[in-house]
């Protein structure tokens, strides 16, 4: 039934009722190095919105994937990406968000540029939306490759934006931030994981370079 996208919302607007509204649960990462905007995520977050998005991904990596992989999802901001992995036969156990805020016990608070797993830890890493937050993406990458197993899944996405909408981009209370340098094709991403990629597994760059898209990937990585 969580593979459902409104009895996933129903699950999920329960607990974050519950949580946040009757647990008064909210956990905030105090150190945002390398981290564009982490107010902005706070926000966004106390608005509840989800997003179905993170699907793009979860469904291929539930053909790829063994169903007892453990599996990290960094910026998950929700329970929801965790919920439609439950959904699509992951066992839960085995599956953990990640993110600099949190209200979840399924939800891990910190810095995606130092994350507090042991190395080669998982299976899969699922970076949804996310690595436009950072500043340091290689910082990032290096942190993903530390802490997932030799032949690990990485899925990455990312809205892309053409070069005019790139130049000042509107994050949080009127905040702009020059992003010119905002990685969102296959190819800069796989380049981020240099060495480490194995092999892509799926690809996807915008159709359209003068529209808003997605850029997503799925690759394999070798240590």
């Amino acid at each position: 039934m969580l593979m459902v996208s409104g009895f996933n919302w129903i699950v999920f607007k329960l607990r974050f009722f519950w949580y946040v509204d009757i647990m008064k649960r909210l956990d905030v990462y105090s150190d945002g190095s390398d981290v564009l905007a982490p107010k902005y995520s706070v926000e966004m977050l106390k608005k509840g919105r989800t997003s179905d998005r993170p699907l793009q991904l979860i469904r291929p990596l539930s053909v790829l994937l063994n169903k007892s992989a453990r599996i990290l999802s960094i910026g998950c901001r929700f329970e929801t990406e965790l919920l439609y992995l439950v959904g699509y036969g992951f066992h839960a156990k085995n599956v953990r968000g990640f993110d600099m805020i949190s209200y979840s016990p399924w939800v891990d608070c910190g810095n995606m540029h130092a994350l507090p797993y042991s190395d080669n830890s998982w299976d899969a890493v699922i970076l949804g939306w996310v690595l436009s937050y950072s500043d340091n993406p290689k910082k990032a990458a290096e942190e993903v490759i530390r802490v997932a197993k030799n032949g690990a899944v990485i899925a990455i996405g990312v809205s892309y934006y053409p070069a005019h909408l790139m130049t000042e981009d509107r994050i949080a209370q009127g905040e702009v931030k020059i992003r010119d340098q905002r990685i969102q094709t296959v190819q800069g991403f796989a380049d981020l994981f240099g060495k480490n990629v194995d092999k892509l597994l799926f690809q996807h760059d915008a159709e359209d370079l003068d529209k808003e898209g997605v850029c997503s990937l799925i690759l394999k990585i070798k240590k």
